[in-house]
């Protein structure tokens, strides 16, 4: 049947977004007239943030703008006024796709029809649905792995009088065990506490800002040397990982250190058991010397697999220092990364069944200098809760903690 005779729709929040016909980047106004077309001043400012001048695909013109918003007004969305019971099944998986096209068919629930049908039976309409209260009635059902903050925004975003009016209630565990014993390789696993109130001092406004700029001052300047390789950088947030991304291309070009991922490597050589090996590996068994490695590569779930491959290749031959990749990337893809000495995570990761899994990547060395880095803030309570357990973060977030925190444990 169609929307409008069904008792209950099944769909995804992409699919929802093409069946009623909004475009990516739409939005819709309290009154449920349609905008035209274009970024969000949020995304535009993040982009300018980063470096990005996008021009805007509609807008510019008068003419495009006028139609634009006269096809808007036509999107059939009517069927979702009439929402009683909305269940976000898997949250935590909607959160690794597009989170944004959630968020729009939630705003999009519980608004006034803009047509009069002619098969409606106004004796089934309540009067919270005529006054815009339709919101304030409909029970909302989440369903998620683990409590995440944009999860919860969810019930939250909307201001006090549109909350529902029966309150909220959040089940989750009452502790959390962590992931510190699940890293096979007895490594020092260090957090660093990066104190968000000392740097809101300085001039830092976000916590972006702030986490970013304590990454320039603390961890850069051991990742530039030639003694970082073998170091896996992993970024919870693309918008983070473009944003360091940047920093490490500016940082290559000036010292020369930039990687052509275009470039395939000629593995024509031929170690003592027969097969191929790069012409650098070459020059490590023979010690005639070593090439200065690439400063950094960087993989995402955007990257070609062919570029992968070629990528994950040159780590583990210690032609590239410094690889940096997305959470997502491992969520989609789950690679085993070959030549990984030392882990530094950007902030906690979102699952937290990913910190072991990156660190058991660690080949420990007759140097013994292998180690995880972690950074985190007040603000990732949530997430550092599940992967050091519910009782250190406590004391890890506390306004009396310490700078750093290590973790040691002997294999038995």
């Amino acid at each position: 049947s169609d929307f409008y005779n069904s008792d209950i729709i099944i769909a995804s929040p992409l699919g929802l977004r093409l069946a009623t016909g909004q475009d990516i980047g739409d939005d819709m106004d309290d009154d449920g007239d349609s905008d035209v077309i274009d970024e969000s001043d949020e995304e535009d400012t993040a982009l300018k943030d980063l470096g990005y001048q996008g021009k805007r695909k509609h807008g510019n013109n008068s003419n495009e703008g006028v139609k634009t918003k006269s096809r808007r007004k036509q999107v059939d969305i009517d069927f979702l006024s009439s929402i009683e019971l909305c269940m976000v099944y898997q949250a935590d998986f909607i959160k690794m796709q597009n989170w944004q096209h959630l968020l729009d068919m939630m705003k999009a629930m519980n608004r006034k029809p803009l047509k009069m049908r002619t098969d409606t039976d106004f004796a089934r309409v309540r009067d919270y649905f005529l006054n815009g209260k339709a919101a304030s009635f409909r029970q909302t059902v989440v369903l998620s792995q683990f409590p995440d903050p944009y999860i919860q925004s969810i019930f939250t975003r909307r201001s006090p009088p549109e909350l529902n009016i029966a309150g909220q209630v959040i089940i989750r565990p009452k502790t959390y065990e962590g992931k510190l014993l699940d890293v096979i390789p007895a490594i020092p696993q260090r957090f660093l506490r990066v104190d968000f109130n000392k740097k809101e001092k300085e001039g830092a406004v976000t916590d972006a800002d702030i986490r970013f700029q304590y990454f320039v001052d603390k961890i850069l300047p051991a990742l530039k040397s030639e003694d970082a390789l073998g170091t896996l950088l992993v970024i919870p947030s693309y918008f983070d990982f473009v944003r360091v991304r940047n920093l490490f291309f500016n940082t290559a070009s000036d010292l020369g250190r930039a990687y052509d991922s275009s470039k395939k490597s000629k593995n024509r050589a031929r170690g003592r058991d027969g097969k191929r090996v790069s012409n650098t590996q070459k020059k490590l068994e023979d010690n005639l010397g070593i090439e200065t490695a690439a400063l950094y590569a960087s993989l995402s779930e955007y990257t070609a697999p062919d570029v992968v491959s070629r990528i994950r290749g040159d780590f583990f031959r210690r032609n590239i220092s410094v690889l940096i990749v997305t959470e997502r990337f491992h969520y989609y893809f789950r690679y085993r990364l070959r030549g990984v000495k030392r882990v530094v995570f950007y902030a906690p990761p979102l699952h937290s069944k990913f910190y072991s899994e990156f660190l058991n990547f660690i080949h420990i060395n007759e140097d013994g200098d292998s180690i995880s880095n972690t950074m985190y803030t007040n603000r990732d309570a949530l997430t550092l809760e599940r992967v050091v357990g519910t009782q250190h973060a406590r004391n890890m977030i506390k306004p009396s903690a310490m700078n750093s925190y290590t973790f040691t444990f002997e294999n038995e």
